[in-house]
């Protein structure tokens, strides 16, 4: 992936991704401009964010 104005961007298209980690909160949103659709997953748990925001990411 790439990182660029406080996004990542994905390696071979234009969606662009948000993640967030801190001692008891995580955040991963996507969003693909090509298909204007953005999912977010946020959990108030450290690791939480991670299985659901994977299972939405093809």
């Amino acid at each position: 992936m790439r990182y660029g104005l406080g996004f990542w961007l994905h390696e071979s298209t234009d969606t662009a991704i948000l993640v967030g980690y801190d001692a008891g909160a995580s955040f991963k949103s996507t969003h693909d401009p090509h298909t204007a659709t953005t999912h977010t997953v946020l959990s108030n748990i450290s690791p939480g964010a991670w299985p659901i925001a994977r299972a939405l990411t093809p």
